[in-house]
């Protein structure tokens, strides 16, 4: 579903910011259809903080205590089951969350809106804490039947139960942006915090609802009829203030808001650095514990398999891999091995299910990474080309069967790209002219895009600028290079000590391009 947005439409209203409270005519920023018909909702932006807000669901007191637990009514619960643990899931987020917090501070762990509950098994499994969730959805049922978890199936009481201990650390993912009414909550989650407890929370960031933004980022943002209200990094501090909370910290993310708040004595740091290792021991001893056939067993083994290529570990990678495509080769029928019979496979259109039946919803991620051990590993070029080509083209078809019932991934949408930026890199080794052509297609222009009406990112845009000039140059293929070499000076950034000789370089071979100025001209 690519969202039916109007910018600027709607009505200005006289109504109070719901973050700050400042009063006042606030103007609409948008205005966006109903997944089912009906009036388009308004979205009003707070002069005053930067808040945005529905106030039809405002009025309406829309929105649980937690977010909807499935894509879709109209998704079989298996198949939305299938997509969050195999893809849709953010543990890195939830890892990175955690490590907002020294583990040796935390005895009592609490996650409000805990979903599946991945964030208590984290926690479970590296830190040893007493865990409890929160949750009436069919997610955390599942999930605690699955991991044998304490999830209390309800929302969470105004008060604590009697005897009930106080929580060193609550933690609260994805969840206020569906409350209407969020100072009662907050203030029922204060209540349960020790005197050196903290409360953290994430929210998607009101600063990423903006024209040209990404549908993959916006669909889940907006949720359309699911969130009353978008934070800004302002009105987030000041609702927390107004909460109770006497120590507030909000850091920015371009998709996410962090927060850490507590009563004055918590320590905490919604930036902290978490050691990669950590997660590579969570994802390695739980994969252990699961088939890699079973939805979680496969969707921590995709992501094991990223972590332990970004970290360089190819060989363990590697063993990873192959675990990953026995599992994927008997269920689906897929060798990951061959693009092309992969590619052959995909259903050009469908929905979740039909897509399901034909592959797993991490397919584009495993395939990219299949590209990457191809090239690192094996030195199979040409190979490791078709494979990342396959890996964008999985990454289009994968989010075609999602976005019909309202779901799209960013990070999908991200390999996508990624998968574009390796594949023209590793065509310059080989088809210099080719991946010249590909690159004015993709990133000539910073609001263009190869993808319909979408854009490839920034960052990406200028990786695949430079990872394309600086292979044909290193390759010989100087002629090639040339060609592109004043997009390249017109793109790079100078501040980047990693991109400066490539920049230097395309200055250089610019101004011997240049046309030499006549006599008088130089007078």
């Amino acid at each position: 579903m690519v969202l039916a947005i109007t910018w600027g439409g709607g009505t200005a209203q006289e109504r109070a910011c719901p973050a700050c409270l400042a009063p006042g005519v606030k103007r609409p920023l948008l205005a966006v259809d109903r997944p089912s018909p009906g009036v388009p909702l308004e979205l009003l932006a707070c002069h005053g903080c930067g808040t945005l807000f529905f106030p039809a669901l405002l009025d309406a007191g829309a929105g649980p205590a937690t977010p909807p637990a499935a894509p879709s009514e109209k998704t079989p619960p298996s198949v939305a089951l299938d997509f969050y643990l195999e893809q849709g899931a953010g543990l890195r987020t939830m890892m990175e969350m955690l490590g907002a917090v020294e583990p040796h501070r935390v005895r009592r762990f609490l996650e409000v809106g805990c979903g599946f509950g991945l964030s208590l098994d984290i926690a479970r499994t590296l830190f040893g804490w007493e865990v409890r969730g929160v949750d009436p959805g069919p997610l955390a049922r599942w999930g605690a039947t699955r991991l044998g978890l304490p999830i209390e199936s309800a929302v969470l009481a105004p008060e604590p139960a009697p005897g009930e201990q106080p929580h060193e650390l609550i933690l609260a993912t994805e969840v206020i942006e569906h409350i209407a009414d969020p100072l009662p909550f907050l203030r029922s989650v204060r209540t349960r915090l020790g005197p050196d407890g903290t409360l953290l929370l994430t929210t998607p960031n009101a600063a990423l609802v903006r024209p040209g933004a990404p549908n993959a980022a916006l669909l889940p943002a907006l949720s359309v009829g699911h969130h009353p209200v978008l934070y800004s990094r302002t009105g987030l501090e000041r609702l927390l203030q107004r909460a109770g909370f006497t120590s507030v910290q909000v850091t920015e993310g371009a998709v996410t808001l962090r927060a850490a708040a507590s009563l004055g004595n918590g320590q905490a740091d919604p930036e902290r650095p978490l050691g990669g290792e950590a997660y590579l021991t969570y994802l390695t001893q739980r994969a252990r514990t699961l088939p890699a056939a079973n939805p979680l067993g496969l969707g921590l083994r995709q992501r094991l398999l990223k972590e332990l290529m970004m970290a360089g570990r190819f060989r363990i990678a590697r063993q990873v891999a192959q675990d990953i495509a026995g599992a994927v080769a008997s269920r689906w029928g897929l060798d990951l091995a061959n693009p092309d019979e992969v590619v052959a496979a995909l259903p050009p259109s469908g929905d979740m299910d039909a897509f399901h039946r034909t592959a797993p919803f991490c397919l584009a991620g495993l395939l990219l990474q299949e590209g990457l051990l191809a090239w690192k590993l094996d030195r199979q070029t040409e190979r490791a080309r078709r494979l990342c080509d396959a890996a964008a083209l999985a990454a289009d078809r994968t989010r075609a069967a999602l976005m019909p019932v309202g779901v799209d991934d960013l990070e999908i949408w991200r390999t996508r790209w990624e998968g574009s930026v390796y594949a023209a890199q590793l065509l310059a080794m080989t088809a210099p002219e080719e991946a010249v052509r590909r690159l004015w297609r993709s990133a000539a222009q910073p609001s263009g895009g190869a993808h319909g009406h979408e854009a490839m990112p920034e960052d990406l845009r200028l990786e695949m600028i430079f990872r394309v000039f600086a292979t044909l140059a290193e390759s010989g293929h100087h002629g090639a290079a040339r060609r592109i070499a004043g997009l390249v000076a017109d793109s790079l950034p100078g501040t980047s000590e990693r991109t400066a000789r490539a920049l230097a370089l395309a200055r250089a071979w610019r101004a011997e391009q240049a046309p030499a100025p006549n006599d008088q001209e130089s007078a």
